[in-house]
């Protein structure tokens, strides 16, 4: 178990106590309410540019959610909500895309010989009409523990 975690668990059962206590865990709520004032910033320039008949995205959702709720006093549709589902969201998101890169990285290790086919297939893939032709090469390094890419008319970068 990280120590931050531990830290963190500490201040929720002993919040008093805590406060004299130095340690990681005097970061979190500041941290996240800049996270949150942050959200609803963004929130506030949807609004401004909100078009009802045409959603961008889950802030406007939620916004066209909150006009037609407004006269139900006990709605969960409000300004804290919007903030923190916004911010779940957001963390779901980051988690999800470093698992899956985190997995997909330990299978190229753990299986060498599908790399070349990785390879051939992220060629085959990057031909894309809005950016224009990016040419990718994995050239065989003789040491196993490090990859090798180019991209385009760029050099060439070692990933261990």
């Amino acid at each position: 178990m990280p120590i931050f975690y531990l830290f963190f668990q500490l201040a929720i059962t002993f919040p008093t106590l805590m406060e004299y206590i130095p340690g990681p865990h005097h970061r979190i709520i500041p941290g996240i309410i800049r996270s949150k004032e942050f959200v609803l910033e963004e929130a506030k320039e949807h609004r401004a540019t909100l078009d009802p008949s045409s959603p961008r995205d889950f802030i406007d959702c939620f916004y066209i959610r909150m006009d037609q709720e407004k006269h139900n006093n006990v709605s969960a549709f409000d300004m804290e909500n919007l903030a923190f589902c916004s911010l779940d969201l957001f963390n779901a998101g980051t988690e999800t895309t470093s698992t899956t890169l985190r997995y997909g990285l330990l299978i190229l290790q753990k299986y060498p010989e599908i790399e070349g086919k990785t390879g051939t297939d992220a060629q085959a893939s990057c031909l894309n009409p809005c950016y224009g032709a990016v040419s990718v090469k994995m050239a065989q390094n003789p040491r196993k523990d490090k990859l090798s890419l180019s991209m385009g008319s760029g050099g060439s970068k070692e990933a261990n």
